[in-house]
């Protein structure tokens, strides 16, 4: 009734339902706070995570390079003594020094050592590639994307 509507007992039961509701309602509140605060953790670990894998990348792409550059100089080297060996037994074959078959054999080396050359420089660019790539570069330059999507 509308008498009752100020009454002590009826403020009282208003006031204790305002503060159990404000209770529960901070609870919800700090559970919310404490999943927020997690999505952020994961989030701040995965982006870690692919940081350090960026690093990883372009670490593995440097150390690749490098190695690659080494073994580029010595078939390099391997290449050029088998053209000189290939010269000599030619030199040696027209003064009728060496047989054919000398001659023949040296062509077979330095073919094979210029093969490995090829394929030793395939995989220095595929490298080098991997590196440009791997630091953040790209095969499109700025500009000419809208051109290729045009076409």
């Amino acid at each position: 009734e509308l008498s009752d509507l100020f009454s002590s007992q009826s403020l009282f039961a208003s006031l204790l339902g305002e503060l159990t509701q404000t209770i529960f309602a901070g609870g919800s509140l700090r559970a919310e706070t404490d999943a927020a605060k997690a999505r952020l953790q994961i989030q701040a670990n995965t982006y870690a995570n692919e940081v350090l894998q960026a690093i990883r990348e372009v670490e593995d792409a440097l150390v690749q390079n490098a190695k690659l550059n080494q073994r580029l100089s010595k078939v390099n080297r391997q290449v050029d003594e088998a053209r000189l060996a290939e010269k000599l037994s030619r030199n040696r074959y027209s003064r009728g020094v060496e047989n054919l078959l000398t001659v023949l054999e040296t062509e077979r080396r330095r073919t094979t050592a210029e093969d490995t050359l090829l394929q030793v420089e395939e995989n220095y660019w595929n490298a080098r590639i991997d590196l440009y790539l791997s630091i953040g570069g790209d095969w499109v330059e700025p500009g000419k994307l809208s051109m290729v999507t045009e076409k």
